[in-house]
């Protein structure tokens, strides 16, 4: 995402005129990634730190997901 975002920032100061507008036409183009990267991480971590009744139903669908993987093989 760093090398993404510093690409958007250049083509941003090359094409604009005023160092403001590129930095807020950098800063709305950059945000929604960001603000989606924040969010799949979020879910990652608590989906990784399940607990009780939870676990087990997540565990129950990875083995039959591997089940099902093998099968196609």
């Amino acid at each position: 995402m760093a090398l993404m975002d510093a690409v958007v920032l250049a083509e941003q100061l090359s094409g604009c005129a005023n160092i403001r507008t590129a930095i807020d036409n950098f800063d709305a183009e950059s945000a929604p990634r960001s603000q989606k990267a924040i969010d799949r991480g979020g879910w990652t971590i608590m989906l990784l730190h399940v607990e009780g009744i939870a676990f087990w139903f997540f565990r129950a669908f990875l083995a039959v997901l591997n089940l099902i993987v093998r099968f196609k093989r």
